[in-house]
């Protein structure tokens, strides 16, 4: 009797090798070459990518509520409508940082290239907006972790 290996999911929803008596189809052997135990790591690795990016610019939002001094340009002064500005930067942060890491807690790798995608077009926005202020860090950091973004989700989009 020969054995074949095929493929589970674990506790995590990884997919890992399991030994099985009988011979695959060539269909099925393809299909698990496709989405083998490497699937499961660059899976990993866009939901990390995706949850730092997102963590990141919520972090941001978040100091621009509470330490604006931090957010704005040198030598600009907080007023009320940089306080607005901030709630609306938050607002806007918040809810996707909270939708990413729900897909990422469900696994769902469609909502999570469609909010990927959306947080890295974000982070380009960001990084222009660091390059209107005349500021290096607030334009090359957004445009890398932007770019980084763009990556998970090209992983992301060969999984399917």
């Amino acid at each position: 009797m020969s054995c074949t290996s095929f493929c589970r999911r674990d506790s995590l929803g990884c997919l890992e090798e399991q030994q099985m008596p009988g011979a695959f189809e060539g269909r099925d052997l393809a299909v698990w070459q496709a989405s083998g135990p490497n699937r499961c790591l660059l899976d990993r690795l866009a939901s990390a990518i995706t949850a730092l990016n997102v963590l990141v610019a919520s972090g941001f939002s978040i100091v621009g509520l509470f330490k604006p001094e931090y957010v704005l340009p040198a030598g600009s002064v907080q007023t009320q409508a940089s306080f607005i500005f901030a709630m609306y930067a938050a607002a806007r942060t918040l809810p996707l940082a909270l939708m990413a890491l729900a897909a990422i807690y469900l696994r769902s790798a469609s909502s999570l290239k469609v909010l990927g995608l959306l947080a890295g077009f974000i982070q380009f926005a960001d990084g222009a907006v660091g390059l209107y202020q005349h500021d290096i860090g607030k334009t090359i950091e957004p445009l890398a972790l932007g770019a980084l973004q763009i990556y998970a989700v090209s992983i992301l989009r060969k999984d399917l």
